[in-house]
């Protein structure tokens, strides 16, 4: 349990002072922690530092650690399981072998009375039972409440997006099944791709597939030009 009399800026230094874990070592050390214990003999034989193999997990613990409230925790870990529910690996869907939601709450959710959110968040509604009042204090910023509340809302939708395609469905399926426009699709992500590093790898993805579009686009044209040509070249040599 944390220090009582002791404050933190967010949940990574919280963790880390509780659990003497090194700062260097925080994903991977709450990762171990997060894996069910039936499956993590089979997690240590994948590797658990492989961070392309868990890409999922250790983005969302590197989100979690950054965040200072309880709302953000909560808003992280439902989006980590809709991309869980839609990802439809074997290792992660049929094996288990994973972080779960249940087991990083119960890492975290602990540490949040030490921690001492951020001005910018203070605003925000709380995510608990209709019947529970909203929080009433507002620090004023630059940006008003419902605009940061839309923003929240469309980071989430885009890291739904993520997973949709990871799962293989098509840009106009994933833009259909987020509630989002395909014409906004890249604008929004070049708005948000900072904010975690699965946004970033959508908005490179996106762009490369619109340039290899382009490119089949000009080799299917080229094609037809060369064959256009060689026609013509038989057709005037009698060659036909």
């Amino acid at each position: 349990m944390p220090d009582p009399g002791k404050q933190y800026s967010n949940f990574k230094e919280a963790y880390c002072a509780v659990t003497r874990c090194p700062p260097a070592g925080f994903e991977r050390h709450v990762f171990g922690r997060a894996v069910n214990r039936f499956t993590l003999p089979l997690a240590v034989l994948f590797g658990l530092g492989n961070r392309n193999l868990f890409g999922p997990d250790y983005e969302t613990i590197q989100a979690i650690g950054v965040s200072s409230t309880i709302h953000e925790l909560q808003v992280l870990l439902g989006d980590f399981e809709n991309r869980h529910q839609v990802e439809r690996s074997f290792r992660r869907q049929t094996l288990g072998i994973r972080a779960t939601a249940t087991r990083l709450d119960r890492l975290f959710r602990p540490l949040a009375k030490s921690v001492v959110p951020r001005a910018a968040e203070a605003s925000f509604p709380s995510v608990a039972p209709a019947s529970t009042p909203r929080w009433n204090s507002v620090v004023p910023t630059s940006e008003p409440s419902e605009s940061r509340e839309g923003s929240t809302l469309m980071v989430r939708r885009l890291r739904r997006l993520h997973a949709e395609i990871v799962a293989g469905r098509s840009l106009s399926q994933a833009a259909r099944q987020t509630g989002i426009r395909e014409e906004d699709v890249l604008p929004a992500l070049v708005e948000h791709m900072g904010t975690f590093a699965d946004l970033t790898w959508l908005e490179s993805h996106l762009r490369q597939r619109i340039e290899l579009d382009r490119l089949q686009a000009e080799n299917g044209q080229l094609r037809r030009v060369v064959a256009d040509l060689s026609d013509r070249l038989l057709n005037a040599t009698g060659r036909v």
